[in-house]
């Protein structure tokens, strides 16, 4: 193996960088090759969709909205109905993703379940469960 002076000197009589050695693959990963200024801006369904769901998060954190209206509101609307349950479990106050995916586990909810996928016996055990910190 080479000395690391003399590879230095190889690239500085070649009068070339490390960055511009097409053999070279560090910094090379995660380049975008999306143009500048070609990115679509967040608007549209996309947009509105988040901020329901982050505005249903706040509210049910705040104890605004119960978990029997946040599962009514995904039957209504499809936006909440991809909320993922342990999203919701987060947002209140106390609850992190460890015990978010440990009352999932506990009542038999997959981690990757969202509202409306839920059965209905999984509602009801949801519900139950959170009437403890309500």
């Amino acid at each position: 193996m080479l000395p690391l002076t003399s590879i230095a000197a190889t690239f500085s009589e070649q009068n070339m960088s490390v960055r511009e050695d097409p053999t070279f693959r560090g910094e090379r990963r995660g380049t975008s090759t999306a143009q500048p200024g070609r990115a679509r801006p967040r608007t549209g369904k996309g947009l509105e969709a988040r901020s329901a769901r982050a505005q249903v998060k706040r509210e049910f954190g705040a104890g605004a909205l119960s978990f029997t209206q946040v599962l009514e509101r995904a039957d209504a609307e499809e936006a909440i109905a991809r909320l993922r349950c342990t999203e919701l479990l987060e947002a209140l106050p106390g609850i992190g993703r460890v015990t978010a995916v440990r009352i999932c586990d506990e009542l038999g909810v997959s981690v990757n379940r969202r509202l409306g996928g839920l059965g209905v016996k999984q509602r009801r055990a949801l519900t139950d469960r959170l009437a403890s910190f309500a």
